[in-house]
């Protein structure tokens, strides 16, 4: 009884999910990465992005074991973030302990469809993504 009400729950929000995105009036797709740096023993990144649209989160993409050439089929959806407002996304690599911030991109969103947006980080590397703000 306990694991139909769960699997129900996850599924309740999975749909969620899937709505949400479908009315983002901002969606970021395709997101992948180059050139990250690993750390100080020569270990390659464990990466993730976090994004925030108007200082609002949209979440975090799944973590990529050992790659300075990432790419995550998670999306980003923003439901209330309009043109003139920031798209902030942040690379981390992901540690036992504290997590590194690898670099940020920042974007100030307009209308229409922007396909393979290359942002050269502030620290090392590149983000590239998808953007498509209604």
């Amino acid at each position: 009884m306990a694991f139909c009400l769960r699997l129900m729950c996850l599924t309740v929000l999975v749909l969620a999910a899937h709505v949400m995105l479908a009315d983002a009036a901002v969606t970021v797709k395709k997101l992948r990465a180059r050139d990250l740096a690993g750390d100080a023993l020569g270990n390659k990144p464990e990466p993730y992005v976090r994004a925030w649209c108007n200082g609002v989160s949209g979440g975090r993409t799944s973590t990529k074991p050992g790659t300075s050439y990432p790419s995550w089929d998670d999306e980003f959806g923003f439901i209330n973030c309009k043109p003139g407002h920031t798209l902030k996304m942040i690379v981390y690599d992901e540690d036992v302990k504290d997590d590194d911030t690898l670099g940020t991109c920042k974007k100030i969103v307009s209308k229409g469809t922007f396909t393979d947006v290359a942002c050269a980080m502030d620290k090392k590397g590149t983000l590239i993504y998808n953007l498509y703000v209604s």
